[in-house]
């Protein structure tokens, strides 16, 4: 038997071992103070929030700054992200649990307006959900506006939104907005504007109920008056007005027919709803008799 001739080469070592010790390390480092803000008795999410608003003003000292608009990247990321996250299961839930098939909304974050099958006219600004194609669109300006516009309920009020985007996709997947239709053009009925108070009763209700059912939005409305989201919101949207008619977007308004107070109340009986049933049987625009208060 003979064997080659010449120096013995070892095999060089692989480098992976040392980039997983440097990544575990590189993720202690992330991870600890956070552990240690939360052993402390702090809120990760409130210290989210926090962060969220440092990067805002940091993004805002140099407003001349070139941007590339086909290069910017426009992502839905902090409290809005993690809040559908949290809500989209309960919808889901929800709306098998009545044998109804389920699809996921689609998720269409943006920044300066956008143009979608709902708004026929031209772009809009403001978040809002497009019931032709079940879609969110979530205006990240818009929301930036709302955190920075109340210490007291900026927080809370941009929460709302993101939960009656979801409470108007659960209304459209439990075929709310198809019988409110039918009832739109049926000439027997008659009743266009009790059905579109109806419609509007059981958005808020629903908004409550999916509140109720997020850890995030739970800290939130421990820390804030729900009454002052309403005129938060709508102090936000008559700004927005005034820029739209110098040649702007409009606003998707978030308002309706109902005045503040109703609103309120609506949302506030969903939140105190506990169960499955008991939001199927006090559903404000559920089909049959509308249950009394």
């Amino acid at each position: 038997m003979s064997y080659p001739l010449g120096p013995y080469h070892a095999p060089e070592p692989s480098p992976w071992p040392m980039r997983l010790r440097l990544l575990a390390a590189i993720s202690l480092l992330v991870l600890l103070p956070l552990g240690l803000y939360w052993l402390a008795g702090g809120d990760v999410t409130s210290l989210l929030t926090r962060l969220e608003l440092a990067q805002l003003e940091s993004e805002s000292e140099d407003p001349d700054a070139p941007v590339e608009p086909s290069l910017k990247r426009v992502e839905l990321q902090g409290t809005p992200a993690l809040l559908i996250t949290e809500l989209e299961p309960v919808v889901e839930e929800l709306v098998k649990a009545e044998k109804r098939p389920y699809e996921s909304p689609q998720v269409v974050p943006f920044e300066g307006g956008i143009e979608s099958s709902c708004h026929g006219l031209g772009p809009v600004r403001g978040p809002f959900y497009c019931q032709l194609d079940e879609t969110l669109y979530v205006d990240n300006d818009y929301l930036d506006e709302v955190l920075k516009s109340s210490i007291e309920a900026g927080d809370l009020s941009r929460g709302y939104l993101i939960c009656r985007l979801l409470a108007q996709h659960l209304q459209t997947r439990l075929g709310s907005i198809e019988r409110f239709r039918d009832e739109l053009v049926s000439e027997a009925s008659g009743q266009g504007l009790e059905a579109q108070t109806k419609l509007e009763r059981q958005c808020e209700f629903f908004t409550g109920f999916l509140a109720a059912r997020s850890p995030t939005m739970k800290r939130l409305w421990l820390d804030t008056d729900a009454a002052n989201i309403f005129p938060t919101l709508r102090q936000l949207n008559e700004t927005l007005r005034v820029e739209a008619v110098t040649g702007g977007p409009a606003v998707a308004d978030t308002g309706g027919l109902l005045a503040d107070e109703e609103r309120l109340k609506w949302l506030e009986e969903g939140r105190a709803t506990r169960s499955r049933a008991d939001l199927k049987s006090l559903d404000p625009y559920a089909p049959g008799p509308s249950p009394s208060r």
